[in-house]
């Protein structure tokens, strides 16, 4: 009662406060009331007892090199004090998941983003199944946030991957993360699979690109998903590669469509012209992922606030 009788407070002053400036400044002043508005019920949402807060869950898509755009989003998340309870990632939106939740410091993880080549993540192998070893990405992980098991995770965080032997999807979230983590970022054809307990699993996308449906099952009360869709008008198909990585974005795009529908909001990265193999773009991306996510924070933020006064008695 305490705690709404002081919002109730705050606006009748703040409504009079907007009555002063006179109606010329009207609007203007309707707007900075709102915002006086969200700063102040967000300080009260950020110092609530974490069970009376919804589960935030962030879904972050498949893309290759576009969804470096990705780290840019959590340095936003991070600036504007975002929650991020729970982490779900297909393919790259694993990698960059996993190394957030697994405590890298966001800086350090725009910092990469800015700065990846495909030498640190794999190796030529020329094997049956493959041209390229994905082992070096399990490393590059290892690296980073040690050798952890999911519970170890400092978020919540879960992948997707598919079993080609039986096209089942495969949703990874206990045993070693790397490892489950590069089974999810290995596009087939270019990359060798990957064995995993008995499966032989290959990347999210091909299956579940945005896998919104994960952080459902996982219990989230709310999804915002991050979608690194390239325009499939724009994608280079100049040699065999890249038709290949075509054919498996149109998939998955048109996969995605559905996911997108069961988020609460999706961030969209302006990065459709990028290819996914582009990783020397790696600043336009993470620029772009940065205005995406400014442009969404009142919003997200609104969200929040409405589910928690939904709650209240």
């Amino acid at each position: 009662m305490k705690r709404i009788f002081s919002w109730f407070s705050i606006r009748i002053i703040l409504t009079a406060v907007m009555l002063t400036v006179g109606y010329g400044s009207l609007s203007a002043a309707a707007l900075n009331e709102e915002d006086l508005w969200l700063d102040y019920f967000w300080q009260e949402y950020l110092a609530l007892p974490a069970d009376q807060k919804p589960k935030v869950a962030l879904v972050l898509g498949g893309g290759g090199a576009r969804g470096l755009a990705q780290a840019g989003v959590l340095e936003v998340f991070s600036e504007e004090q975002l929650p991020v309870d729970l982490i779900v990632g297909t393919s790259v939106g694993a990698l960059m998941g996993s190394l957030y939740a697994g405590g890298m410091p966001v800086a350090d993880l725009v910092k990469m983003a800015q700065n990846m080549t495909w030498s640190k993540l794999v190796s030529l192998k020329f094997s049956p199944v493959g041209l390229y070893s994905t082992k070096k990405m399990e490393e590059y992980i290892t690296r980073r946030i040690g050798d952890k098991n999911f519970y170890e995770m400092k978020i919540p965080f879960a992948c997707v991957a598919v079993d080609i032997r039986n096209g089942e999807k495969v949703i990874l979230r206990d045993g070693p993360v790397a490892t489950a983590v590069r089974a999810s970022a290995t596009m087939p054809g270019l990359f060798e699979p990957v064995e995993y307990r008995h499966r032989l699993l290959m990347d999210g996308g091909i299956i579940d690109n945005v896998p919104v449906d994960v952080a459902k099952f996982m219990g989230a009360d709310i999804i915002v998903a991050v979608d690194v869709s390239a325009d499939i008008g724009l994608a280079k198909t100049n040699n065999s590669l890249l038709i290949l990585s075509q054919v498996m974005y149109i998939r998955g795009t048109f996969l995605s469509q559905e996911q997108l529908k069961l988020a609460d909001l999706v961030i969209s990265p302006d990065v459709k012209d990028i290819n996914v193999s582009e990783l020397e773009r790696g600043d336009e991306c993470v620029d772009a992922g940065v205005v995406a996510a400014r442009g969404k924070v009142r919003e997200i933020k609104k969200l929040i606030l409405n589910r928690v006064w939904d709650k209240l008695p």
